[in-house]
């Protein structure tokens, strides 16, 4: 494809120029005879030469969209300026063909960026609200750790690979979700799944039923039973302790930070400092 435009261009070029030296041979006499030297005398026809022979390759690349604007060295050419300066403003684009495992350069007239990948908005927003699970800016599920939990979301039991997690590659999203369905393996396996300690527990004789803990909770853990007092439980709590904190009958313990604890811990400082 490169030799074919290449002697296309060749072809034109010596076309037009035979064709524009016939034509204007009494306008370049009379500028050598006051004084122009030949490459002045034939500038302007050198120009519109090379613009004609180039312009089928450039039409042709709008066509598929790869040219959208001439780029730096057709610019510079059309402008005048010397091939061989011009050259040297030609943009070389170096990339890795994922497939094939190797470096590419390719000597482009001009780059265009293509539209970036976006997030499916309205059914990220819509699994968010659902499921409580957090997003990026721009629309992706975050996880829970960038390094440490790459594929695990921050409430349990839920994991993200592809493009769900970020605009990847399919080679990157086939190795995302391979790790994604090893740890969902890894759950899938156990006879028996252990909960973590830190977890709301209600004392029943103080619970007044007032619905605080129901309102303030962020993740709608609690409610009320059919005995008529507020239930928690362990295997969707988060421990993030707001319940605890804002139960005024103090009826919501949080396990690992009972309050006498926390007290014990006060007291102890509070006799250091004393002594």
């Amino acid at each position: 494809m490169i030799a074919g435009n290449a002697m296309t261009t060749i072809g034109l070029c010596y076309r037009n120029l035979n064709s524009l030296f016939r034509d204007q041979r009494q306008q370049i006499l009379e500028k050598l005879s006051l004084g122009a030297n030949p490459n002045q005398a034939s500038r302007t026809i050198l120009r519109e030469t090379i613009k004609s022979g180039m312009q089928p390759s450039l039409d042709s690349a709008k066509t598929v969209g790869i040219v959208s604007l001439p780029g730096m060295m057709s610019g510079l050419m059309f402008a005048g300026t010397v091939p061989m300066t011009a050259i040297m403003y030609q943009i070389m684009v170096t990339f890795t063909e994922r497939v094939l495992g190797r470096k590419f350069t390719v000597v482009a007239d001009s780059l265009c960026l293509g539209t970036g990948f976006l997030a499916d908005d309205e059914s990220t927003e819509d699994l968010a609200m659902i499921f409580r699970l957090p997003r990026t800016p721009d629309g992706y599920f975050l996880e829970e750790h960038v390094k440490l939990r790459p594929v695990d979301l921050p409430v349990p039991g839920f994991f993200v690979a592809g493009t769900a997690h970020a605009p990847k590659s399919i080679s990157e999203s086939i190795a995302q979700a391979q790790a994604a369905a090893g740890r969902a393996q890894t759950l899938l396996a156990r006879d028996v799944i252990n909960l973590g300690a830190a977890v709301a527990k209600v004392e029943s004789k103080r619970c007044a039923a007032c619905l605080i803990c129901v309102r303030a909770c962020p993740f709608n853990v609690p409610f009320i039973n059919a005995d008529g007092y507020s239930e928690i439980d362990p295997a969707k709590c988060h421990g993030c302790g707001v319940c605890a904190a804002e139960c005024p009958a103090k009826a919501i313990q949080l396990m690992q930070f009972e309050d006498d604890q926390i007290m014990a811990k006060l007291d102890g400082l509070f006799e250091r400092i004393a002594i």
